[in-house]
């Protein structure tokens, strides 16, 4: 039996910390929220912040773990410093750094000659009218080092400028924002395995959004395989491979946003970790047979992948929103029995709710089939 520390115990970590006990490794769960729900399943809890480097090292070096992992992005950097310390297998510090701060990957995708937007980094609100006077509207405007769609939004015009700075800077832990080139096109995002140097891609992901107003960019959907002609999937590969060994990272997992604009593939963000929104947990293992929650273990452990294809079908994840939250309701009774159907979920509708981040999704529907179709009809309502 090994022992595995797992940063973060909310709801998107009960995957990984369920798979880690169906494996037979004793898992060790951090988190600051006496009630999250992981520390409650959990072979050993541990009430402590995970940004917390110091504590975090004494429990690592007390339980003598065998692996240290995180599903979620600011985490990142404490495993990487745990696995220096303790010699584990991990993501390196300066690769972890990079993975969550949105200007060190403009910067070296800058350097590196890459795909990207086109960026200005705002420390302070003076900053906005350079930014309104250089970029060529319209913008977009996030915090550097956020997650969740929490504080994105499009501005059009220059008037709209202080409004969105002070949204995305309500959300930036270290108080900077980005105003970048809004990028044309239909958005994906490339799930990844990494280990000795060797990028194994393992699914593009299809994405739709959505949000108030068309300010926001909320994932409402995504479906396992994009559809995808043969150049576009090689193109997104090619570039999606690039950014990844120009950032150093290895022994982990990444997902990484593109947008394949007229110019081509726009890399747009790059994380160190699972693809959330059910995408890495169920939509990649349901369409593929790849258990992308075993493969992040086994790294942590150093143990070989195992990332070769099983099986080929379509999956699918549509969330619920406040819009079609009465549509969804009758839908859900309506595909409630039928087997292709993996999980639904649909929690109360507050007052006056509005979709602005991932947080104000109220429900969602995963579902499988043998064709696109098929899937489509399970996940439209």
């Amino acid at each position: 039996m090994k022992s595995v520390l797992i940063l973060g115990a909310s709801d998107i970590q009960l995957p990984v910390i369920k798979e880690c006990r169906r494996l037979g490794h004793r898992s060790l769960v951090a988190d600051h929220d006496s009630n999250a729900a992981g520390l409650r399943i959990a072979d050993v809890p541990l009430l402590v912040s995970t940004n917390d480097v110091k504590a975090i090292l004494a429990a690592a070096r007390e339980h003598a773990i065998d692996g240290i992992l995180t599903t979620s992005d600011y985490p990142v950097r404490t495993v990487a410093r745990v696995c220096r310390e303790l010699g584990l297998c991990g993501v390196s510090e300066r690769a972890a750094e990079i993975s969550t701060d949105k200007f060190l990957q403009r910067e070296l995708f800058r350097s590196k000659a890459l795909p990207f937007p086109e960026y200005l980094l705002v420390e302070s609100p003076s900053d906005i009218s350079e930014a309104a006077r250089r970029l060529t509207f319209p913008v977009i405007i996030k915090p550097v080092d956020s997650s969740a769609s929490r504080g994105v939004s499009r501005v059009d015009v220059p008037e709209k400028l202080d409004d969105a700075y002070t949204l995305a800077h309500s959300y930036s832990r270290n108080g900077k924002v980005l105003v970048e080139e809004f990028i044309p096109g239909p958005e994906f995002s490339v799930e990844i395995l990494v280990q000795n140097g060797k990028v194994h891609i393992i699914a593009i992901t299809e994405k739709t959004t959505g949000g108030e107003d068309g300010r926001f960019f909320v994932e409402e959907r995504h479906i396992v395989p994009a559809a995808l002609k043969l150049d576009a999937t090689r193109a997104i590969h090619e570039s999606v491979r690039s950014a990844v060994l120009a950032a150093g990272l290895d022994h982990c997992a990444s997902h990484t946003e593109v947008k394949l604009s007229p110019r081509g593939p726009v890399i747009i963000e790059m994380a160190a970790r699972l693809g959330g929104d059910y995408i890495t947990s169920d939509l990649v293992p349901l369409a593929t047979g790849v258990n992308m929650l075993e493969n992040v273990i086994r790294m942590a452990l150093g143990q070989d992948l195992d990332p070769l294809p099983r099986q080929s079908r379509v999956a699918g994840v549509q969330f619920v929103t406040p819009a079609t939250y009465s549509r969804a309701a009758a839908h859900f009774e309506r595909i409630r029995n039928d087997a292709r159907v993996h999980r639904m979920e649909l929690h109360p509708k507050p007052e006056g709710a509005v979709l602005r981040s991932s947080m104000d999704r109220l429900g969602y529907c995963i579902a499988s089939a043998d064709t696109r179709e098929a899937l489509l009809t399970l996940l439209e309502f």
